[in-house]
């Protein structure tokens, strides 16, 4: 989920303090709160007679609906209704944010690409198996310290990625093949030194609802 295309303010940079305005819809909201609106039910006129904010209130509708199913149907109670709607605000506050920078190439070069792209393509590397769906993707230099600036220090990165695979896959041979896939596109596409790649199987579904991804 991504504020409306034709919003005047963009997210703030890798390592700057994030302002008020990174996550405004171009009627003025924000896109957080307007978030925690529809997860909430809190009426709001406003948002539901407002396309950006319609837009936003439908989306996350979306994600809570995949997020239930996933954890087997969810549950009336509010406790976990609270925590399963801070884990969906998290994961778009940093699919917003691009994060840090990473280095690219060797020790020598002066290439960088931020931590947002880097997830999404290891995610998109995972998720071209078929019967895989790749989610939480973190990506960081191997035993480093945040350095508390815009840049990571050069060197290795350690990749930590949750899988939701279909019931068909071995859970040994499925981790092994998405390390794989993130180990090409990482030398490929990227130009990346990956040292460390972690999986987490964190759900198992019954394939045949038409959305198993690519190929083996």
């Amino acid at each position: 989920m991504t504020p409306h295309p034709h919003a005047p303010h963009e997210p703030a940079g890798p390592g700057t303090e994030e302002t008020q305005d990174a996550g405004l819809l171009p009627c003025g909201r924000d896109v957080f709160r307007t978030m925690e609106h529809g997860l909430g039910e809190q009426p709001d006129p406003h948002a539901h007679s407002c396309p950006y904010c319609t837009a936003v209130l439908s989306e996350t509708a979306l994600l809570n609906n995949v997020v239930r199913r996933a954890e087997g149907g969810g549950s009336a109670d509010t406790g976990d209704d609270s925590a399963r709607n801070a884990r969906i605000i998290d994961a778009v506050r940093l699919e917003l944010s691009p994060g840090r920078n990473l280095p690219l190439g060797g020790s020598d070069e002066d290439m960088w690409i931020t931590e947002a792209v880097t997830a999404r393509t290891f995610r998109a590397a995972a998720a071209s198996l078929t019967g895989v769906r790749a989610g939480d993707c973190v990506v960081r230099p191997l035993d480093v310290a945040d350095p508390g600036t815009a840049r990571w220090p050069r060197g290795p990165v350690h990749v930590r990625l949750d899988a939701v695979v279909a019931r068909t896959w071995n859970l040994q041979d499925v981790a092994a093949r998405i390390r794989e896939r993130i180990t090409s596109a990482a030398d490929t596409e990227l130009g990346m030194d990956v040292a460390v790649i972690d999986v987490r199987i964190a759900d198992i579904f019954d394939p045949g609802d038409g959305d198993e991804g690519g190929d083996r």
